[in-house]
């Protein structure tokens, strides 16, 4: 979570100085430090684009492997970090898993965590919901398409506060939120368009 925080404040050289401290500070099991190496490669890839002043959206051939080999094979949480860059990029398709209830025990159902589609009267969407370590905000703009307005997602918690904000400049698209840092609870992403609010919908983040 530290290396995280440094990467969003784009001080890569913490970033390495928090990993490489890591197995001088803990004693690693080995499925531990196989998850460790995972880490490294991920933020290897996060390091570079930060460096070259890229987005997610814009990756080498090379950190595209890095990420595909990282989603089939690395532990988890890195996998699903791996996996959401992929989505983002449609690079590949995943469908969360749907629970089913046990009918010979009745309990609540729990609904589709990705719903099919965007409905009209809507503009996005977030899954999963509730979500752990990341969140996907899938958005389409529809009326907006000739619009020059800022368009900006904001993402706020239970008492107000700006988490983080995030521009977009396509009409159609999605892209990951990192929630790793956010405390369990109750969460708003609002969406802003030349300064006039649209839409804003609840999402909860569990541990």
């Amino acid at each position: 979570m530290l290396a995280f925080e440094y990467l969003e404040n784009g001080d890569t050289t913490l970033v390495a100085k928090v990993l490489n401290a890591i197995p001088a500070t803990f004693t690693l099991s080995n499925t531990q430090e196989q998850v460790y190496y995972d880490y490294l490669d991920y933020f290897g890839v996060l390091t570079s684009l930060k460096t070259e002043g890229k987005s997610i959206l814009e990756l080498s051939s090379y950190q595209i492997t890095v990420l595909q080999n990282l989603s089939a094979t690395g532990g988890e949480p890195v996998s699903s970090y791996a996996r959401n860059i992929l989505l983002a990029n449609q690079l590949m398709k995943y469908y969360e898993p749907i629970l089913i209830p046990d009918m010979s025990n009745p309990a609540p159902s729990k609904p589709n965590v990705k719903p099919d589609q965007i409905t009209p009267d809507e503009y996005f969407r977030i899954y999963p919901n509730p979500a752990k370590h990341y969140a996907i905000v899938e958005y389409r703009l529809k009326d907006y398409q000739n619009s020059s307005d800022q368009v900006i997602f904001v993402i706020t918690n239970q008492e107000g506060k700006v988490m983080e904000k995030v521009q977009v400049q396509k009409q159609q698209d999605q892209f990951v939120l990192n929630t790793t840092s956010y405390v369990t609870g109750n969460y708003v992403c609002t969406l802003v368009i030349g300064g006039n609010i649209l839409q804003s919908q609840k999402f909860v983040i569990i541990r």
